[in-house]
């Protein structure tokens, strides 16, 4: 296990994140707070599956502006808020 002092850390934050997140392990050390460890949270890196990342980059998407602006239904507040939805019940 590699351990890391606070300023190294926070010059290489971003390579620390993509070791750690590979599966290394990963600890910052500060003088003050201790030893931390730096690990990636269950299912940091899954996607939804058929997902591909930049699939829209540049095309246009046209809303029409009734719907833009139209309330939420009861499903799509369920679905934000991690509720089940009506009808799931």
């Amino acid at each position: 296990m590699d351990t890391y002092d606070v300023a190294y850390a926070s010059q290489h934050l971003a390579e620390l994140l993509k070791r750690a997140a590979c599966g290394e392990d990963v600890s910052i050390s500060d003088p003050s707070l201790g030893t931390m460890k730096l690990v990636p949270t269950k299912g940091a890196n899954a996607l939804p599956s058929g997902v591909i990342l930049g699939q829209w980059k540049g095309r246009m998407v046209e809303i029409p502006e009734e719907r833009l602006l139209a309330p939420l239904t009861e499903d799509e507040l369920a679905s934000l808020s991690g509720e089940e939805s009506p009808v799931d019940r």
